[in-house]
């Protein structure tokens, strides 16, 4: 957990400033808007998510925000506030800080859970180690988005379920904290509900000599964790009904829609078809997406998992059905949602619990046919090996930071009031009144806060230097009056020459010869490449054969 922590703290900083993490502005935009309306409910329509994983990062922010004021930092409420408005993105560290907490959580609810399950702490700490060494979680970990809460949740889960699947008798309070955890997993992220999946065969499997009927149908202690979960499912629509809507209710109705089943290119897999005999062949064509994300982030979990699983099944097979049970669920709703590869993230613990168990029995092997030494040094490799994609990751972060270089540069070189065309839009500038008053009229959805207030400001308090800045990505179409005006400066943010090319053909709208003035990072070249923070292909590869983690910035004159 230290050498976790350590890791994950590593470039906690990174683009300080600059929202280049994703959707990390989510939360923390609903946390702190919270601690400003001083309520509990994060209903803004800003916060697409089911609202429960903002409480994580709520308490967090709270002793930050009155180590603030009693510091003497700030003098008043109002200049907090004032700070938070102008310079929300600051605030991302804090909420990554709270991230990793919460993926320590996790390894430790995990170790817990491998401890009630196989009462050998071996196999808890290789299991935990596995979790904690997943290039996926880890990468994950380092951003402020919903993955980590909704693991955390999901893991929880299902060490209360393990707890209420060993005790011998039904107790109330075994299945009034499995509701309450199922609940929260539900309202933390909706897909969190498939560990109902193990809750289901742990209950079974416990009542197994009952009939059906007593198991199920007449039993008070199952009906009362389905009570719990339905009246978490109307919680979720109190407290955040955007969240709830956009996730539960796509359709205006009071229950979840499921029309992806008869669409899936709704959701982003299959063809546009209607028909579902088709839309069944691209479930099966995309049914192998996940297996192949989960080999490319973490091959030797993956491996040490089909080990492990296959032993559980032959030698603890009531507690194969439990971890199996999550994992074919899970993987079956995410294929057929059509969700992206950052949902498969759940499914890490389980994979690290079947993991640490195959490991612990590879180590018995090597020690019964060679000796103990031999073994400790083969399971140290292992550990090794699985820990250098992360600890590579860590050093491409703290790289310097491209669109930091360049924004610096552009304010010590591009002289202020210019008008400058930007193709990156996670390089925020500081805005004259005039391209506030443009933004306003015509990016209205994009018009922020922070915007807001500056406008409402004399432009003599604006921070300086600024320009007249056009968000070329904001614009689905182009406005003719923000075309056809005169522009001085182009931005362009690319990932390889394919990119490169594709943007000067879209800068050719503005009838200006571009003459390029600066590239960061000043070692890139038409042939370099770098890696999207937030959605990485191949990662075991190319985290360490390419060499650049930021988009290259060129800057150019336009003549």
């Amino acid at each position: 957990m230290l050498i976790f922590f350590l890791v994950n703290i590593t470039g906690i900083f990174r683009d300080y400033s600059l929202n280049t993490g994703g959707d990390e502005s989510v939360l923390t935009a609903a946390t702190v808007k919270m601690i400003a309306d001083q309520t509990l409910r994060p209903n803004y329509p800003t916060f697409y998510h089911v609202p429960l994983a903002v409480y994580f990062y709520l308490p967090l922010f709270i002793l930050f925000f009155i180590f603030l004021r009693l510091s003497g930092i700030f003098t008043s409420l109002d200049s907090i506030k004032e700070f938070g408005i102008l310079n929300f993105y600051n605030f991302l560290p804090l909420a990554r800080l709270a991230t990793v907490l919460m993926g320590l959580a996790s390894i430790y609810f995990l170790y817990k859970t491998a401890q009630k399950l196989f009462n050998n702490k071996w196999i808890s700490l290789s299991a935990a180690f596995f979790l904690s060494s997943s290039f996926m979680f880890v990468q994950l970990t380092h951003l402020a988005r919903v993955w980590i809460p909704q693991t955390m949740a999901v893991v929880l889960a299902f060490y209360l379920i393990i707890i209420l699947y060993q005790r011998r008798e039904d107790k109330f309070n075994d299945y009034l904290l499995v509701g309450l955890s199922l609940g929260l997993a539900l309202a933390v992220h909706v897909i969190g509900i498939i560990v109902y999946s193990s809750f289901i065969v742990a209950h079974y499997l416990k009542n197994a000599p009952k009939k059906l009927k007593a198991i199920f149908l007449v039993n008070k202690y199952f009906w009362l964790v389905n009570l719990i979960i339905i009246l978490f499912y109307f919680l979720i629509y109190y407290l955040n009904p955007y969240g709830f809507n956009n996730y539960i209710n796509r359709e205006g109705g009071l229950w979840p829609n499921f029309g992806f089943l008869f669409d899936p290119a709704a959701t982003g897999i299959g063809s546009a078809s209607n028909s579902l005999f088709f839309n069944i062949i691209d479930w099966l064509r995309n049914f192998g997406y996940y297996a192949k994300i989960l080999i490319e982030y973490d091959p030797i979990l993956v491996l040490f998992f089909i080990a492990g699983a296959a032993i559980l099944f032959l030698k603890a097979r009531k507690k194969f059905y439990i971890i199996i049970s999550f994992i074919l669920a899970y993987y079956i709703g995410a294929t057929f949602a059509g969700l992206i590869s950052n949902y498969i993230l759940p499914v890490i613990p389980f994979l690290a619990l079947a993991g640490g168990y195959g490991l612990y029995y590879f180590y018995k092997k090597i020690k019964a046919k060679i000796n103990q030494p031999v073994a400790i040094a083969v399971i140290l490799f292992i550990f090794t090996l699985n820990f250098m994609p992360p600890l590579i990751w860590d050093y491409r972060l703290v790289q310097p930071g491209a669109r930091l270089a360049a924004r610096d540069w552009i304010y010590d070189n591009i002289p202020p009031g210019s008008r400058i065309v930007n193709f990156e839009s996670l390089l925020e500038l500081n805005e004259n009144r005039l391209s506030l008053t443009d933004m306003e009229k015509f990016a209205s959805n994009l018009y922020t806060k922070k915007r807001a207030y500056l406008l409402s400001r004399p432009e003599a308090e604006y921070p300086q230097p600024n320009y007249y800045v056009l968000y070329y990505d904001y614009f689905s179409d182009l406005p003719e009056v923000l075309r056809s005006k005169k522009y001085d400066y182009l931005i362009i943010s690319w990932h390889d020459k394919q990119q490169l090319k594709l943007r000067l053909d879209q800068a050719k709208l503005f009838k200006s010869q571009p003459v390029l003035l600066k590239r960061f990072p000043e070692s890139a070249n038409e042939n370099s490449r770098y890696q999207d923070l937030r959605d990485m292909k191949q990662p075991i590869i190319t985290v360490i054969t390419d060499k650049i983690y930021s988009p290259v910035i060129d800057i150019y004159q336009l003549r």
